[in-house]
């Protein structure tokens, strides 16, 4: 990768951001800044100290031949104005100006990332909500596409002449993973997989400088790593995926520190049992279903909400709804129709499964709330 890395996480970012992914990292959204003329530095340093409303940004800021990570990879970072996207997808922040060096530097950092998490979706912020955003980018998320995957072949970005194709979607297969963890190791990686990488570098005469066996992957890790396999001839991209691994192994690679799985446990909720249903609730809901826990259910239609009284904190109304991520694992398990939004055939299909009246409306307070707040307590959904 040629591009500058900075790491520039905001103490910010440890509260509320730090919910976790619902189904794992699926998928980029591609953003744009505002207008021209903005410094890459001046972003950074308002993403880095935003706290909004749910206390987080983009993971990344990207110009010509420099990006900056501002929430770990891990974090679910509100981004997207939308939980799916919030919550499965890794936001990334453009210059609008796009210049030839800005596209470079974007395919380069997909390109990275999908060998971290494999193959990924793509899409612009106005895939999740009513904007302009990511202007000129948006055209060019098919072309983005075919980019990413031109690089993986070949090491080096194609020439273009703009345009491209307006379909997104990643369509490349995973050509990099590791045989114990099921991941790629490179840069900014960091954790017991690394440490025993590290370890086994150590082993073979490799210097790792002053950071030493530190379970970081940063470019102390990353020559050695090329050298390893310069020297086995192997392409040297400084990532330790299934072939270097596999390598390694013959030559006495161990997984020392692999994590132990356990048992899952149940996620008991301590919940008043009123009948309310607001951001207690939700956050319970969510856990048991898996989805990102915020407390907040978004994207509502506004026409519902005055209908729908016992409908308290947390419920996010629009007159453009999309859709919410708790909402539509909600009414995958009830079996109707799953298009994230609340409405009187989700609340009566939910209602007769818990066995209370069914009018197609959560009232204040509701039967209907208070039944799902005892099975919240017991740990279970029905």
């Amino acid at each position: 990768m040629s591009y500058k890395f900075v790491k520039n996480i905001g103490r910010n970012h440890s509260s509320r951001s730090s919910y976790g992914y619902g189904s794992g990292i699926v998928g980029i959204t591609i953003h744009h800044w505002g207008s021209d003329g903005q410094k890459h530095a001046n972003v950074v340093s308002w993403l880095r100290g935003y706290t909004g409303n749910r206390g987080s940004s983009a993971h990344y800021v990207v110009s010509d031949g420099l990006v900056t990570q501002i929430v770990e990879d891990s974090r679910a970072s509100w981004h997207g104005g939308n939980n799916k996207a919030n919550g499965t997808t890794i936001g990334i922040e453009c210059r609008p100006e796009m210049s030839a060096g800005d596209w470079a530097t974007l395919v380069e950092l997909c390109v990275n990332l999908e060998r971290k998490h494999g193959s990924m979706k793509y899409y612009g912020h106005k895939d999740w909500k009513n904007t302009a955003c990511p202007g000129d980018y948006y055209p060019r998320l098919g072309e983005l596409v075919d980019a990413v995957n031109e690089y993986k072949k070949s090491g080096k970005v194609p020439s273009t002449t703009g345009g491209g194709s307006s379909s997104g979607g990643g369509s490349g297969k995973r050509e990099y993973e590791t045989v114990a963890y099921g991941i790629t190791l490179g840069l900014w990686d960091k954790g017991d997989p690394v440490r025993d990488w590290q370890d086994f570098l150590v082993s073979q005469g490799y210097d790792l400088g002053d950071g030493g066996v530190d379970g970081y992957f940063g470019t102390d890790t990353e020559e050695p790593t090329k050298a390893f396999q310069k020297k086995h001839g192997l392409v040297p991209d400084g990532l330790a995926g299934d072939k270097t691994i596999d390598k390694a192994e013959e030559l006495g690679l161990e997984w020392k520190r692999k994590p132990k799985k356990s048992k899952p446990s149940k996620s008991k909720a301590n919940l008043t049992v009123d009948g309310k249903w607001g951001e207690s609730t939700t956050k319970a809901l969510q856990k048991i279903l898996g989805t990102p826990v915020d407390g907040e259910v978004s994207f509502q239609p506004v026409a519902y909400r005055d209908e729908n009284p016992g409908l308290l904190s947390g419920w996010e109304w629009t007159k453009n709804p999309h859709s919410s991520n708790v909402i539509e694992a909600l009414q995958e398990k009830l079996g109707v129709t799953a298009d994230g939004r609340i409405g009187p055939n989700t609340i009566k299909a939910l209602q007769r499964k818990l066995g209370t009246g069914v009018d197609g409306v959560v009232s204040n307070p509701s039967a209907m709330v208070k039944q799902l707040q005892r099975n919240l307590n017991a740990g279970k959904l029905w």
